[in-house]
């Protein structure tokens, strides 16, 4: 059993590792477009391929090992012997195991042989990425061969564990090695150097024909649409009042001096950071004005003499409202013009913030543990402070003793374990970093570095815009390790490139 359990660990770590290749696998869809070799529609290589090769190479790794471990116990428990005068013929029962074990690794090899004809779609051998005329005309055959030779081999082995014979399993097996140097190494080095680089424009313009069509479509360029706009030379005044509205959101801030800006104007306290300044457009009052608007988060360590374990993890939870400011205006003595400002936060032009606590951010860094006995702080408010007790749902519930000590053991605090502050209704909150959150449920999305913050109803929002993507596009090479689906496969999973 325990041996069992030993053997079968890299195989759950390996699958556990590429879940989300099975995942595509499950929810594969049909791209409605096909390749030009195979005929096969792209859903096919961008979901299901990975997927049958990750299951083939298990597959065979396992047959491999199993082979390898009955050969090994086999010598330890000497049904294999060494003796003077050579080795002993094995015993025809453990015979039977390694006939069969090498059958199912070979059969496991000749599935992989009938896969890699795909995988010539991304060949990078020639001048085209792809699939050239050496990788059609003689690779692809000589694939077939070895799916052929893999059945032989297979079946040469089932009959060797039926009559107990070596010497034709030997003679197989070298056979079969050399025919795949030949077919696979030697013939296409030739006829690639010999044939196809002399007469290359010739021989591989349909090829790359192929890779600059697939190329378009896989970034996504064979959509663009060029337009010509002719430029002005008699700017009237009359010019410039039809186009007031793009005139007044002409920004005038540069976002870098500006969050210096912010945070000797509105950090208020020491425990509160602007971390990142974000351009956006709302309509205030009527009017479609282009603002900048960072979060007040919760900074990433207290001041010094307030970094105490409940100040860190009970009391100091979140951060509080955000500055926001006109792109193209200035207020007074030079400094933004502020449209939210202050705590607790004051609004103008038709804003409302009813909600402004921050409990999640793009540098909320560890943990922090909410509805606890101790009062969570929320702004401050002239020399007194505001406290609060969080009424959302986030976090998960410590209602448990084996909580407590799984969560001490994952962060390394025995605070969790021990305070007497921590309440059954109390909640721990983790992954606080926006990335983070969308990350850990939708491995298979490709994030943006930047998150931002929207203000709604009253409420605040982080927005993380994220694509679908994949390196696995045919005739496409692949630019900074992937690139995008097509735009119809990302609709209600991100936004696409």
């Amino acid at each position: 059993m325990a041996a069992g359990a030993v053997f079968s660990l890299p195989f759950i770590l390996y699958f556990t590792e590429n879940l989300d290749v099975a995942l595509r696998y499950l929810w594969s869809v049909p791209l409605g477009q096909t390749d030009p070799i195979y005929g096969r529609d792209l859903g096919f290589y961008l979901f299901e391929l990975p997927f049958l090769q990750m299951l083939q190479n298990s597959l065979t790794a396992l047959a491999f090992l199993s082979l390898a471990l009955v050969f090994g116990l086999s010598l330890l428990l000497g049904f294999v012997r060494t003796e003077s005068n050579g080795a002993a013929p094995p015993r025809r029962a453990m015979l039977r195991h390694l006939g069969l074990g090498f059958a199912l690794f070979v059969a496991g090899n000749g599935w992989g042989f009938y896969l890699d004809r795909f995988e010539l779609l991304y060949s990078d051998s020639g001048l085209v990425y792809g699939a050239g005329y050496t990788d059609l005309h003689l690779v692809r055959v000589a694939l077939w061969v070895m799916v052929a030779a893999s059945a032989l081999l297979a079946l040469l082995a089932l009959f060797i564990r039926r009559r107990a014979r070596l010497r034709p399993a030997a003679w197989g097996v070298m056979a079969y090695a050399g025919l795949m140097v030949l077919a696979l190494g030697i013939l296409p080095r030739i006829i690639q150097n010999f044939v196809v680089e002399p007469n290359e424009l010739e021989l591989e313009s349909p090829y790359l024909r192929h890779e600059i069509a697939f190329t378009r479509q896989a970034y996504g360029i064979d959509r663009v649409e060029e337009l010509s706009y002719a430029a002005l030379s008699d700017l009237s005044a009359e010019h410039l009042e039809n186009n007031r509205q793009t005139l007044r959101n002409v920004r005038l801030w540069d976002w870098r001096p500006l969050l210096q800006t912010f945070r000797q104007l509105q950090e208020i306290r020491l425990y509160y950071q602007f971390y990142e300044v974000d351009v956006d457009r709302y309509h205030l009052d009527g009017e479609y004005r282009q603002v900048m608007l960072s979060a007040r988060e919760l900074a990433g360590r207290l001041p010094e003499r307030a970094d105490t374990w409940v100040n860190r993890s009970l009391q100091f939870t979140h951060g509080y409202g955000l500055t926001m400011s006109l792109a193209s205006q200035e207020g007074e003595e030079g400094t933004p013009k502020f449209l939210i400002r202050d705590l607790p936060p004051v609004t103008g032009e038709g804003l409302r913030l009813e909600q402004a606590a921050i409990y999640y951010g793009e540098n909320m860094p560890g943990y922090r543990i909410v509805n606890t006995g101790v009062r969570e702080f929320d702004y401050p408010k002239g020399d007194e402070n505001v406290y609060t007790r969080y009424g959302g749902k986030g976090g998960i519930a410590l209602d448990g003793l084996g909580k407590k000590l799984l969560f001490a053991w994952e962060f390394g605090d025995l605070g969790i374990l021990l305070s007497d502050y921590l309440q059954p209704q109390s909640r721990l909150q983790m992954r606080r970093q926006v990335r983070q959150r969308v990350g850990a449920p939708a491995p298979f999305l490709l994030l943006d570095s930047d998150p931002y913050l929207v203000l709604a109803d009253g409420r605040l929002y982080w927005i993380q815009d994220a694509y679908t993507a994949s390196d696995r596009y045919p005739y496409s090479e692949p630019y900074g390790g992937a690139h995008q689906l097509p735009a119809q496969l990302g609709q209600g999973r991100g936004r696409c490139l």
